[in-house]
């Protein structure tokens, strides 16, 4: 602690860096209250005044270094009894101390008067120049803000409000508008499905079966261009009640439709001389166009079962021959005719656009199949045939290469044969031939 001035000595403890009240106040009582022990108030030993504190509990000059809490209190006055606990005269100490300090108030304020005023005119002068330097400024921002708050803040608030009202609005026009074109073309297909009364598709005209796909495809548009749509109860109960069973059976129909048709317009091309069709394909073209609009997922599927298909059936024919193999060069030519069938739906497809829901014509038949492949090796229908054929009659090969006895030597004998016969089908189809090649190629 610092040397304080003669006259603040009196107030030394007060004045302590490490003064607190609670240990004042506790020393302050013991102080007070010791003069009971001294006056031959026994101690709790019976030894009087003067009896040994040796244990500790002693309170001046025995080590004990006043804590400040009640325990140390009462462990200071251990040899009183709290009711005598002396109280009074405490309070009128402080009352004398606290008089004291406010007469020296008292007069250090009558002898410095003059100074003291000094230094409130100056302070106040002070105040007052702060007050007139920042009034102006504080005056101009504050009609800043508060045109701010009035030509930007409340406007942009009432805006925020207002466009909250309208894009709730608009959803709402939105969806019921959605909902609108919904019904309307749910009405549609009911009419058309009116007008064939108690009759299956196949009493169609494909006119009216393509309508029907691009309708269901335009449903199903709409749904996904708001799916909020389906949160309505009458859409929903649309949904559930009649456009899944309805456009699942027009899906089947013109699935198994298209299959028969396609197969057909294979063969049929495969049959004829010159490469050139006896009759019009329309019914191919237009329930592949319905398919596709309806789910082109589904019309790129039936196009692999068709070439499937087909490579089932010539892998059998092939595989005949192995028991037989002059007969190789015969039923080879038979599988390049339904090469060339193939060929010719191929380039129909090619030549036929495919409209996607939104009626926009953006890609061809062809296209939209071989998308569907994902295979950059794939870039027409031939290729998924022969990568397909080729592998199917290798395996039947090795397994009558392995089996050995007659049929595998006849096969290592004659393999300049089959290759050649595979060479001399396909003079113009080299990277086809090369595919069929390896049915074969391994022998030896």
């Amino acid at each position: 602690m610092s040397v304080l001035p003669h006259e603040l000595e009196d107030f030394d403890t007060v004045l302590d860096d490490q003064f607190t009240t609670s240990q004042f106040a506790n020393e302050l009582l013991k102080a007070t209250n010791g003069s009971n022990v001294q006056d031959g108030e026994p101690g709790p030993n019976g030894n009087g005044p003067n009896e040994d504190r040796s244990d500790g509990e002693g309170t001046d000059g025995d080590g004990t270094d006043g804590d400040g809490d009640s325990a140390s209190l009462v462990t200071g006055l251990t040899t009183l009894q709290l009711a005598e606990l002396d109280i009074e005269t405490p309070m009128k100490r402080l009352a004398f101390d606290m008089d004291e300090v406010n007469s020296r108030i008292d007069s250090i304020i009558n002898q410095n008067s003059s100074v003291l005023l000094g230094e409130f005119s100056k302070n106040e002068a002070s105040k007052q120049m702060i007050h007139d330097g920042l009034d102006t400024s504080l005056n101009y921002i504050n009609m800043s803000y508060k045109r701010l708050e009035d030509e930007v803040m409340s406007p942009y608030e009432n805006a925020n409000v207002l466009q909250n009202a309208l894009n709730k609005i608009h959803q709402t026009s939105t969806l019921l508008r959605d909902a609108v074109i919904y019904l309307h073309i749910y009405q549609n297909i009911k009419e058309l499905l009116r007008e064939q009364t108690n009759a299956k598709y196949h009493d169609f005209e494909l006119d009216k079966i393509y309508k029907l796909a691009s309708l269901y495809s335009q449903l199903e548009l709409t749904v996904q261009n708001n799916i909020n749509v389906k949160s309505l109860q009458l859409i929903k109960q649309i949904e559930n009640d009649f456009v899944k069973k309805n456009s699942k059976d027009l899906l089947n129909y013109l699935s198994v439709s298209l299959m028969r048709e396609m197969g057909e317009f294979v063969r049929r091309a495969a049959t004829t001389a010159d490469g050139s069709l006896d009759f019009q394909p329309d019914r191919v073209v237009k329930l592949s166009k319905a398919l596709n609009m309806l789910s082109s997922a589904e019309f790129a599927a039936i196009l692999n079962k068709l070439v499937l298909s087909l490579v089932n059936a010539d892998c059998q024919t092939l595989t005949r021959t192995i028991n037989s193999i002059r007969d190789f060069s015969v039923r080879f030519k038979e599988i390049m005719r339904m090469d060339s069938g193939l060929q010719q739906l191929e380039t129909l497809l090619a030549r036929v656009p495919a409209p996607n829901a939104n009626l926009k014509v953006h890609k061809t038949l062809l296209t939209v199949y071989l998308f569907a492949q994902r295979d950059s090796k794939i870039s027409n229908l031939r290729d998924v045939y022969w990568y397909k054929l080729s592998p199917a009659f290798k395996k039947q090969v090795e397994i009558s290469y392995n089996r050995g006895g007659p049929v595998g030597k006849s096969l290592i004998k004659n393999k300049e044969y089959l290759m050649e016969t595979i060479r001399g089908s396909m003079p113009d189809d080299e990277r086809h031939a090369e595919i069929m090649l390896k049915s074969v190629s391994f022998l030896k």
